[in-house]
């Protein structure tokens, strides 16, 4: 496959992120072209007490 450009950082669990996508014809899925954090949120990527809230409330958001 293809290398990614996008760093896979950006895709923290409830990171706020501003996509810039390319549709393709006849699919669902669409091509990511650019994505970048609306709202950076540096201390939840080092704070491992947050990291763990994170995962658990965005686990269970997508369940609710």
């Amino acid at each position: 496959g293809k290398k990614s450009k996008l760093k896979t950082s950006l895709f923290f669990p409830l990171s706020v992120l501003d996509l810039e996508v390319e549709p393709l014809p006849l699919r669902e899925l669409h091509r990511l072209k650019e994505a970048e954090r609306q709202f950076p949120l540096y201390d939840l990527c080092t704070n491992m007490t947050k990291i763990s809230v994170a995962f658990f409330l965005s686990e269970f958001l997508s369940r609710v």
